[in-house]
């Protein structure tokens, strides 16, 4: 299995599925609190602490780092996954809630990793945002809608089957919204894509 990161952040609160199938777990500053809330003990914490100013565990990593700087908390633990080898980032409480620029920073982050090659899946409180590179996905069918939006400047070939609104080596551009809300048809979606980053959002169920 490919190694398997989980970042939590510390935006707002949601539960955290399948986090146990990860190899480390990172705890972005208040997301030390909410990992000790569901009972769980990271491998790494990584912060300015700006939103966290508890006692913090003896014989755990901890990296500490500046208030001023130009990487958040998020992409400094994205940055530390990618460097230990990590394939696959899950990451957790990452919707801004009452700060939803920093929602949206969290997506960059996503797509940061996803340029180069690790798939991101972003755990929200009743949404999931898979921030892709360019491959063969198999889609399982959720409640709701699906909707595909590139982070990049293009997404290119991109060949979608399985949905009501199908393409075949179409385009999806960053400045419009030709892929938002689609509808299932099967129980799977086949996408494809050439190039580009690109983020898929369903329901989390």
């Amino acid at each position: 299995m490919d190694d398997i990161f989980a970042i939590i952040s510390g935006g707002e609160y949601a539960s955290m599925p399948d986090i146990e199938k990860a190899k480390v777990v990172v705890a972005c500053d208040k997301g030390y609190e909410y990992a000790l809330a569901a009972g769980i003990n990271p491998g790494v914490i990584v912060g300015d602490f700006d939103s966290y100013s508890g006692k913090l565990p003896s014989g755990v990593e901890t990296i500490r780092l500046p208030i001023e700087k130009d990487d958040t908390d998020t992409v400094s633990a994205v940055k530390l996954a990618i460097g230990r080898g990590a394939k696959i980032i899950y990451m957790y409480c990452a919707e801004g809630g009452h700060r939803p620029e920093h929602f949206i920073g969290n997506l960059q982050a996503a797509a940061f990793a996803a340029k180069q090659g690790v798939c991101v899946t972003v755990f929200g409180k009743d949404t999931l945002y898979r921030v892709l590179p360019h491959g063969k996905y198999v889609l399982d069918k959720k409640q709701g809608y699906l909707s595909l939006f590139s982070l990049s400047g293009e997404c290119t070939d991109v060949t979608l089957k399985g949905t009501k609104y199908t393409l075949s080596a179409g385009t999806l551009d960053s400045c419009f919204p030709l892929g938002i809300s689609n509808e299932w048809t099967d129980d799977k979606a086949e996408l494809e894509f050439e190039t580009g980053v690109m983020l898929v959002v369903t329901r989390k169920q």
